[in-house]
């Protein structure tokens, strides 16, 4: 085999090829690299090839099929957003939408090298097949897919788009000596003759290019200076490196996204200037007719000239933009910076979006730094907790223990569970004079937060507004479990707020052996941390600060709370887990009550079959036959019973309940009541709230801006993506409230437990509750208020 001779220019292809190649090989390798984030990383590696096969096409300008590059830098785009976002949902919808992509991919290789026949023609033949084929088989074997076949097929592609660059020699068909300063058109496809008025036209505009560079780059710098004041202003950060890094990736995240618009932008642009050059050829002609006449140019005509003056601009810009990746960097951030500036403004207005706010993926950057240091931090804390206190088992009975006051030797007593409160908003807000009015009875004895208690981020700075304002008055005391989002600060405020003084600093030490030098570990910072949580507990006489651990059990004579921190990805340490099962064997003669941050079933589906050691703590339950297991997470109120026998622990004995109570204040999750599956995970099960009282809410309050959102949800029920996903953008925070919490009271005097659900105007009906199955209780009618009644006895 002969390769071709590469020019200058072509080398630059030649690079570009070699890093497509490379994220190929990465994407193919994906699962061995990144686990069970392999899709995200897939996701990661298409932007990038994305815009690499972009700057190639924009760059070289290919003589042969510049159109076909760019369609396909579009799908890399597109498959890169999709498979980054909504990982979960690439192994089951996206797939289709994958493979649609894909398609359209091998067609567009293939009709580009018929149509052209330039050089390396069998190599974008075997490219478009490659995708076809690829493509087919995503469709057809969509059901069974896994992230390893999905990462090893998605890198053949990019293999294969970069193998193509390699052997195809490129073709520059706007090189610059085509292009005479002070004659030419520089956009020689316009074919038009030199013409001293066009070279005064392209040199005049290229005058102003130059003088008004440094303006455009002060209004740039400006903007993002803008953008840093408004993201400072409403991120609750700290004055330190961990702010300053936070607003500063909030800042990357704008940039990012103006040159991600660019990519989706420009090529269109690129396309229309193609698809309209005979209509401008046309109009050159006509203007330099005119100028032979110098004749007087009405209003039609200087609409004509100002646009073909556009047009030129464009093509000097382009021009410029080949010439050096840095330009085209800066030309696609100038590009798009107008519609950031729009997008920061009235990210307020959208609710809490995870797609519109890089405030937001922030929060979602720290998940990813914390993630896989949650077990090592967890375990390195409470070990060093435990040798404080002179322990060195954690099986041993007593040690993470909370003793509430007014159990001893009381078979009668209740208390209030309330699930992702953590907003700060009217929501939370709407259920605080439910939960006090409960709460100021005297039989109830205390409260757990059952996950996430401060939103997005668990960060200190926002403790007074998203927990202390919103339980001021509630006077028993307060416990919790950290959710998903406690732990994005490496469980820095949870721990000041809710482990004991001295717990909590023995615990923010021993974080730092584990690494997180940014958040920082000095003596004064954690003296100042526990000092806030201290101030604000006497400010406002809250009772916390009375856990040794994140985790913690209550045992009476004959009930046991058993609650379990799963951290971000639903696991527990070494230490928690033989914290767990010695719990459990302390509790097997009682009525247990199992209190987890994420829940084993959610949103009609079981949790535990797509995570292995998430459905082992399930069965590590059923073992134990527990009756009851709560969990917050996903913000609404769900039910299951779970039958004797289902799923792998075939010796239980007894019925597991399980509840879904995350509906404390954070928005509500609109996937469950809108996506509801048939059949659902159990026989039994019901919802708060149901589907026709969340459309009736949501057909109401949407504004017209958000209206294309809502048809979308619709008409095609958020297709790829799911209801669930959109669930931040229709955050309304107005009534009706959706929100929800539980009380339980334990009535060992009737040999009974039960569970009664509030809303924000007091206990809900059955009424209000879609059902499946059997749900009701025995001689309740549907205006009866919402109680779950479990025997005590086993």
């Amino acid at each position: 085999m002969i390769l071709p001779k590469f020019s200058n220019r072509s080398w630059r292809t030649l690079s570009l090829g070699i890093a497509i190649i490379v994220l190929g090989v990465l994407s193919a390798l994906s699962p061995l690299i990144a686990g069970q984030w392999a899709l995200s990383l897939v996701g990661i590696l298409l932007l990038v090839a994305g815009a690499l096969i972009f700057l190639r096409a924009i760059r070289d300008g290919h003589q042969a099929g510049d159109e076909f590059d760019y369609v396909i830098s579009i799908v890399a785009v597109l498959m890169g957003l999709l498979f980054f976002a909504r990982p979960v949902l690439v192994i089951s919808g996206l797939l289709v939408l994958g493979s649609l992509l894909l398609t359209v991919a091998g067609v567009s290789q293939i009709v580009s090298a018929f149509r052209h026949r330039q050089l390396g023609m069998i190599w974008e033949i075997a490219a478009g097949v490659l995708s076809l084929v690829i493509g087919i088989v995503i469709w057809r074997q969509r059901a069974t897919l896994g992230a390893a076949a999905l990462g090893l097929m998605l890198g053949l592609f990019l293999i294969s788009l970069g193998w193509k660059m390699l052997l195809t020699q490129s073709i520059a068909l706007e090189a610059t000596e085509d292009y005479v300063a002070g004659t030419s058109h520089p956009d020689p496809l316009l074919r038009l003759e030199p013409h001293p008025e066009v070279g005064r036209i392209a040199q005049s505009v290229e005058e102003s290019e130059e003088r008004r560079a440094s303006v455009d780059r002060y209004w740039c710098f400006t903007l993002f200076a803008v953008f840093f004041a408004i993201h400072a202003g409403r991120m609750s950060v700290e004055w330190n490196r961990l702010g300053a890094l936070s607003i500063g990736l909030a800042v990357a995240g704008d940039i990012a996204t103006a040159i991600l618009v660019s990519l989706l932008l420009l090529p269109g642009r690129l396309l229309l200037r193609k698809a309209t050059r005979p209509l401008e050829r046309s109009a050159w002609n006509w203007r330099l007719s005119r100028a032979k006449s110098n004749s007087r140019v009405p209003i039609g005509e200087w609409l004509v000239d100002w646009w073909l003056d556009r047009r030129v601009r464009f093509a000097i810009r382009i021009r410029s933009t080949r010439a050096s990746f840095g330009v085209a960097i800066w030309r696609a951030i100038q590009i798009s910076l107008p519609v950031i500036a729009i997008l920061i403004a009235i990210n307020p207005i959208w609710g809490f979006s995870w797609y519109f706010n890089t405030e937001n993926w922030v929060s979602g950057f720290w998940q990813k730094l914390t993630e896989k240091r949650v077990d090592p931090w967890r375990e390195n804390m409470v070990t060093a907790v435990m040798t404080s206190h002179g322990m060195s088992d954690a099986t041993a009975p007593g040690v993470f223990d909370v003793v509430p006051d007014g159990l001893a030797g009381v078979t009668d007593f209740s208390f209030l569970v309330i699930g992702d409160p953590g907003e700060g908003d009217p929501s939370q807000f709407s259920l605080k004079d439910q939960y006090l009015q409960v709460g100021a009875r005297p039989e109830l004895k205390f409260l757990i937060i059952s996950s996430d208690v401060i939103y997005p981020a668990g960060e200190m700075e926002s403790y007074e507004f998203n927990f202390y304002m919103p339980f001021k008055g509630f006077q028993k005391p307060v416990y919790a479990i950290p959710g998903n989002h406690d732990w994005f600060d490496g469980l820095e405020g949870f721990n000041a707020n809710f482990l004991s003084p001295d717990d909590a600093r023995t615990a923010l030490r021993s974080r730092s052996t584990e690494g997180f030098s940014l958040a920082g570990a000095s003596e004064e910072r954690i003296a100042l941390r526990v000092k806030q949580a201290a101030d604000l507990r006497a400010q406002y006489r809250i009772r916390n600060g009375l856990q040794r651990a994140p985790f913690f059990e209550i045992q009476t004579d004959r009930f046991a709370l058993i609650a379990v921190d799963t951290g971000i990805l639903k696991r527990v340490d070494r230490v928690q887990r033989q914290w767990l099962e010695a719990a459990l064997e302390r509790s097997k003669n009682k009525f247990t009550f199992a209190l987890f941050g994420h829940p084993f079933y959610a949103g009609g589906h079981y949790q535990g079959d797509a995570d292995k050691e998430f459905g082992e703590l399930h069965d590590l339950l059923r073992r134990y036959n527990v009756p009851i297991v709560m969990a917050g997470d996903t913000h609404d109120f769900e039910f299951y019973r779970e039958p004797q026998g289902q799923g792998h622990g075939s010796s239980r004995t007894a019925t597991m309940t399980h509840f879904v109570n995350g509906g404390g204040g954070a928005y509500l999750s609109i996937g469950t009541s809108l996506d509801w599956p048939t059949p659902a995970g159990t026989g039994d099960w019901a919802f708060y709230p149901g589907t026709d009282a969340v459309r009736t809410k949501l057909e109401r309050e949407t504004p017209p801006w958000k209206r294309p959102f809502w048809w979308w949800l619709t008409l095609a029920n958020a297709w790829p993506s799911s209801p669930e996903t959109f669930s931040g953008i229709f955050d309304f925070n107005r009534a009706p409230y959706f929100q929800s919490f539980m009380e339980v009271r334990v009535e060992g005097s009737k040999n009974q437990v039960r569970l009664i659900l509030y809303g924000a105007d007091g206990p809900l009906r059955w009424r209000d509750l879609q059902m499946g199955g059997d749900v009701v209780e025995k001689g309740q009618s549907s205006e009866s208020a919402v109680e779950f009644v479990l025997p005590m006895a086993n």
